[in-house]
């Protein structure tokens, strides 16, 4: 099945796995205009019915995503997901940030 993100065909190694597929789409809106993944988009387009566990997952090993409620006058709620940071870019930015506090304070 050719799998496509808002006009990106999915890199073939993301294809057959679903958490793999929830982190390309949400680095690849981050780099875009429009930064926000909606409910329908992970649901119909990537054919991820329980993102919101790959969600979890990626919070609970560290990654930084941001939950909005968009429509809350109908019954069924809808949301966008917006990749802040990966657990990696948390620890990059730890580490320098610890290098300079060192270095300004003469530990380094």
């Amino acid at each position: 099945m050719e799998w496509s993100f808002r006009g990106q065909h999915l890199p073939v190694e993301v294809q057959g796995n679903k958490s793999l597929r929830v982190q390309w789409a949400l680095r690849m809106a981050r780099a875009s205009d429009k930064p926000e993944i909606k409910t329908n988009e992970f649901v119909y387009d990537l054919q991820v019915h329980r993102f919101g566990g790959y969600i979890f997952n990626l919070r609970q090993s560290g990654w930084d995503i941001k939950t909005r409620e968009i429509d809350n006058a109908t019954p069924n709620r809808h949301f966008t997901f917006e990749l802040i940071s990966t657990r990696e870019e948390l620890e990059d930015s730890f580490d320098e940030g610890l290098h300079k506090s060192h270095k300004q304070s003469g530990l380094w």
